[in-house]
């Protein structure tokens, strides 16, 4: 189920973080439930509030959406001639 999985992620990143399910719902303006909820998919975590959890945990928000890192492509483009140039 994708909000079981979505869950998942926030936990993890959550636990990386070391803040309680607690600290996280103060920080988003949420309770502990809510928080809680979220983790375990039993309700449905809304667009805006995938962004404010993404912030807050310092994860890129695709990542909490889909499980996949974020593209690099582009950087590596972008930051190979400077590279070369040093």
């Amino acid at each position: 189920d994708y909000y079981v999985d979505l869950g998942h992620r926030i936990a993890e990143a959550r636990d990386a973080t070391g803040m309680s399910q607690h600290d996280l719902g103060v920080c988003l303006g949420l309770s502990k439930s809510a928080v809680s909820n979220a983790e375990v998919g039993t309700r449905a975590t809304l667009a805006h509030n995938v962004v404010r959890y993404a912030a807050v945990l310092a994860v890129d928000p695709l990542w909490l959406l889909t499980g996949d890192s974020p593209a690099t492509e582009g950087v590596e483009t972008l930051t190979g001639p400077l590279r070369a140039a040093q």
